[in-house]
């Protein structure tokens, strides 16, 4: 039996999704600055991986 409402605790419950794109537009303006001036996808993506794993907050997420 549930006492309350749970409307109060909904604003805790933050989902990966949410957190994670967080954490993948605070990277995104430091992993763009060390790129060369005309990228190709997978240097863009192989810079963001690589800065994303050195994230603490994201190694959190994903365990």
């Amino acid at each position: 039996m549930l006492i309350g409402h749970a409307q109060g605790w909904l604003e805790n419950f933050v989902s990966f999704d949410d957190r994670f794109l967080e954490r993948v537009a605070a990277a995104w303006p430091v992993c763009m600055a060390v790129l060369p001036e005309h990228p190709d996808e997978d240097c863009i993506t192989i810079n963001l991986v690589d800065h994303l794993a050195k994230n603490a907050v994201v190694r959190g997420l994903c365990h």
